[in-house]
């Protein structure tokens, strides 16, 4: 006789809760759940320290933190610290920038607090940003929908108004690059993150 906690498959033979449980797990459709210590984990470091440096401590912190929190959107050249420059997008570079410091966080975050979850390692990072995000837009929502016409919210240039913040979306692009960069991927992740970094980035580029 089968034990209680058999069940069958879809070919009709018993398998245990467990085995069922861990099958689940590696057939699950969520995203990778275990990092990949190589050149590409290192790099998330490297570049998070990078946004980091930029964006808090260098000569350009105020103004990086300006591009996330009160950009104006008006063109502006990058001056990278004269070594070269890049016209007309810099408060985009600021902002990618940002998000690099972002991901520095967000993997900080990932191995000392999500990893703990074990198989739910996946949910609890992003459980963790989507607050994140969720914090930084809530007030521009609300401005939104208390709005007799949406659209004359979106004239922050024209009006010389600080425009929406951009720390949810640089936070995104945090975890999409440190997802993409310090993991293990699989088919899914790549189907989900491509488009994501090029619809983040249009936006990080963008008032």
């Amino acid at each position: 006789m089968s034990s209680k906690t058999d069940q069958p498959d879809a070919n009709g033979a018993r398998v245990s809760r467990a085995s069922r449980a861990s099958r689940v797990s590696k057939e699950s459709d969520a995203g990778s759940n275990s990092t990949v210590k190589g050149k590409r984990f290192v790099l998330a470091w490297v570049l998070g320290a990078i946004g980091l440096y930029h964006s808090m401590v260098g000569p350009h912190a105020a103004r990086a933190r300006r591009a996330a929190f009160a950009p104006d959107g008006k063109p502006r050249a990058f001056d990278a610290y004269g070594l070269f420059t890049i016209p007309e997008y810099g408060e985009g570079v600021d902002n990618l920038l940002f998000a690099w410091m972002c991901m520095l966080f967000i993997g900080l975050f990932d191995v000392a607090v999500a990893r703990l979850f074990g198989a739910g390692r996946y949910f609890a990072l992003h459980t963790f940003v989507n607050v994140l995000t969720t914090w930084y837009s809530v007030a521009d929502f609300m401005t939104v929908m208390r709005s007799a016409n949406p659209y004359q919210t979106n004239t922050c240039v024209a009006a010389g108004s600080p425009c929406a913040n951009k720390v949810a979306l640089d936070v995104t692009i945090g975890i999409h690059l440190w997802h993409t960069l310090a993991y293990s991927l699989k088919p899914i992740d790549l189907v989900h993150h491509i488009p994501a970094h090029i619809v983040c980035g249009i936006g990080a580029s963008n008032t």
